[in-house]
């Protein structure tokens, strides 16, 4: 502290240095012919892949299992990157992540020589329950593509994220990953939820919505109109979200609740109250709302609960 006190500009500097090296990447003028190829590509295209990688401290590393070292079998102990490529890991195609607007050479892509791509890939020998669960975009680092580049279950793996030249879009052409602004649309939005998603007590994200979700299998199952009639659930968390003091379960309805169907979801809260308690979280009364009347106070300050059994949309 004493020593940025005593010599600001020196940290100024360093500042500055480091993006100035990011900005000597960038074209002092894009040619026209980069132009015109980066305006043909947009978020959710296909690239051809290639071989994976990513950064590791130097030796064995052991979450996940790569010898960086030329095999001596040396622990990774050093806290410097060394740059790790493995030939097994190839990918025949990457998807392109970055937003369209970041791409082209005009705008606020004038300023970026890089994007960033996820790789693609076929999956063989999954069940009928796991493909629909991607395809309803349940699986938070897979997205189904709907216009696969060939024969297949082809799915964008969002676990990786490599930065790639703009020259790379340049010399390929691009491959829809998505058979409709729909499917790309809805593609940005998974995108874009799964680095916002909120973090959340387990209690509150896996044990709260596994209570809720076997309630709605179970409970007046001939009269499922007290849960189809639920567009959303939300909570509203007092102290932190990972330490939380209080919970209170936002229903938010497309058409009011009759008292009997209010009734239900009270029955749930008066059940599960009790498993809250026990970690020292109190669940507050319900509180019901409608899309017509949810205020932007209270939507903003809730926190969204990903409930499958009320087949609602992975994408908000």
């Amino acid at each position: 502290m004493a020593e940025s006190a005593e010599n600001p500009t020196k940290i100024e500097d360093a500042a500055s240095d480091e993006f100035e090296s990011l900005d000597s990447l960038v074209p002092e003028t894009w040619p026209d012919d980069c132009v015109a190829a980066l305006d043909a590509w947009k978020q959710g295209d296909l690239l051809p892949g290639s071989v994976l990688s990513w950064a590791a401290p130097p030796g064995l590393d052991p979450v996940t299992g790569i010898d960086s070292s030329g095999g001596d079998d040396t622990e990774a102990e050093s806290g410097e990157w060394q740059h790790v490529a493995v030939e097994d890991l190839r990918c025949a195609w990457a998807i392109v992540t970055s937003q369209t607007c970041d791409i082209a050479a005009a705008g606020p892509g004038a300023r970026h020589p890089l994007v960033q791509v996820s790789p693609v890939v076929c999956i063989s020998n999954i069940s009928d329950n796991r493909r629909g669960a991607i395809e309803g975009h349940e699986v938070s680092h897979l997205v189904a593509l709907t216009k696969p580049p060939s024969y297949g279950f082809w799915v964008a793996d969002l676990r990786i994220s490599l930065p790639v030249s703009k020259q790379l879009l340049v010399v390929n052409a691009p491959h829809p990953g998505f058979s409709s602004e729909r499917d790309a649309l809805d593609f940005a939005e998974h995108v874009a939820a799964r680095l916002r998603r909120p973090s959340l007590h387990d209690f509150i994200s896996d044990t709260m919505v596994k209570s809720i979700s076997q309630h709605i299998k179970t409970v007046y199952k001939n009269e499922p109109e007290w849960w189809e009639q639920v567009e959303q659930l939300r909570v509203l968390v007092t102290g932190s979200r990972l330490n939380p003091e209080s919970v209170q379960l936002v229903v938010v309805q497309q058409e009011k609740l009759d008292a009997k169907q209010r009734k239900i979801w009270r029955d749930w809260a008066t059940s599960f109250r009790k498993v809250l308690k026990k970690e020292g979280i109190v669940l507050e009364p319900l509180h019901f709302t409608t899309l017509d009347v949810m205020t932007a106070r209270l939507y903003r300050s809730s926190v969204p609960l990903r409930v499958p059994e009320l087949r609602r949309p992975y994408i908000w």
